[in-house]
């Protein structure tokens, strides 16, 4: 679908955005709580009741250290509690991995969990080798060159592929709905229903974007924001058009293996 720019729809996506935003600041409520210090997810009541008199002989222990019986008592249940969270941390984490078995982005975080493999919050490089050869320290020139590879990198590949002939028989079959309006150039109107049973299964725990409107905040203000949201992405449909906001992305390099001065050798989060 060719993508153009209309004022008219731009300004509806633009106006909804700004009311969800000016909603969230005039609604957000600044709280303080002194926590805990975190406490490890396999650690259960009875270890911690565990280590607590583990903790108690130690400290009569310390006051006698030739009194070989309350050396004994101490050492003892010192290992007892070793081995069992030892046991409970290896239960926790067998089924961990069972839970996300068919789901690899969770798996591998999950992994980088155990490796204690931190992602840094930002891994640009200081410098980069730049299409010419030249390799370059400004800021502003490491972004170009980074956004000048993967723009270019999906046809430059495409351009590697051997030309085959491929089945295309399929693109003359019409795929239609219980309508029987649909086929498979074309999008059917979305409704309100629709576009709640989509929010309600959006996934709090992802970043915000650059508005910095999160998945939690458009989830509170759903029932006030659905006729609005759904007639914006009905025009858009209709148009074939793309609020000009939602085609500006945050992304960070992520390096991968190989020289750092290469761009290839970095891949792209969001």
């Amino acid at each position: 679908m060719q993508q153009k720019c209309i004022g008219n729809e731009n300004d509806i996506y633009n106006n909804l955005e700004e009311n969800i935003i000016n909603s969230i600041k005039s609604s957000k409520v600044t709280k303080y709580k002194i926590l805990n210090p975190p406490r490890r997810d396999w650690i259960n009541k009875s270890i911690i009741e565990g280590i607590n008199k583990r903790n108690l002989l130690w400290k009569q222990y310390k006051q006698n250290r030739n009194n070989k019986e309350k050396e004994h008592l101490f050492k003892t249940k010192r290992n007892e509690i070793l081995e069992q969270i030892q046991r409970t941390k290896s239960t926790y984490y067998l089924e961990s991995f069972r839970k996300c078995e068919k789901k690899p982005s969770k798996m591998w975080k999950l992994i980088n969990t155990l490796s204690s493999n931190k992602t840094r919050e930002t891994s640009t490089p200081s410098k980069l080798r730049t299409k010419d050869g030249v390799i370059t320290t400004n800021v502003k020139e490491i972004c170009e060159c980074f956004n000048d590879f993967f723009v270019n990198i999906g046809s430059e590949l495409v351009k590697q592929i051997p030309k085959t002939s491929h089945y295309t028989g399929y693109t003359d079959k019409k795929y239609c709905t219980r309508s029987g309006s649909l086929i498979l150039d074309s999008f059917a109107p979305t409704n309100e229903d629709e576009i709640s049973k989509i929010i309600n299964n959006l996934d709090c725990n992802t970043s915000a974007g650059l508005d910095n409107i999160t998945t939690k905040s458009i989830k509170c203000v759903k029932d006030l924001i659905l006729k609005e949201l759904s007639n914006c992405i009905n025009k858009c449909l209709q148009t074939g058009t793309f609020p000009n906001s939602l085609k500006v992305a945050k992304v960070s390099p992520i390096y991968k293996s190989g020289s750092k001065l290469e761009p290839g050798n970095y891949r792209f989060s969001p």
